[in-house]
């Protein structure tokens, strides 16, 4: 069974069904990596490395991800807090399963 974590919004997101306090996404699978690729994509400037995040694979994911709400268009209303908690705890996802593999 895959991973989820719950993201509690810091503001309520009102919809015509009612408020949404709260988004939960699943874990990726080996699937959508095959699909959208990495969501991060080392980079490298004066001897210094950094991630880049990949803006189509993260919406991408988060089509695939979103276990609730289902429906995803109540995120265009969504503040830009919570819209970047929502980003970073996707992106957690890759960053908690890569640690083994950059840190042995």
């Amino acid at each position: 069974m895959a991973k989820e974590k719950t993201i509690a919004l810091s503001q309520p997101h009102a919809t015509p069904k009612g408020a949404i306090t709260k988004v939960i996404l699943r874990e990726p699978t080996f699937g959508m990596l095959q699909r959208y690729g990495d969501i991060r994509t080392f980079a490298q400037r004066g001897g210094t490395g950094f991630f880049i995040t990949n803006d189509e694979a993260v919406s991408n994911y988060l089509r695939s991800c979103l276990v609730e709400p289902q429906d995803l268009s109540f995120l265009e209303g969504v503040c830009l807090q919570d819209a970047l908690t929502i980003r970073d705890t996707l992106i957690s996802f890759f960053m908690v399963a890569d640690a083994p593999i950059t840190n042995p």
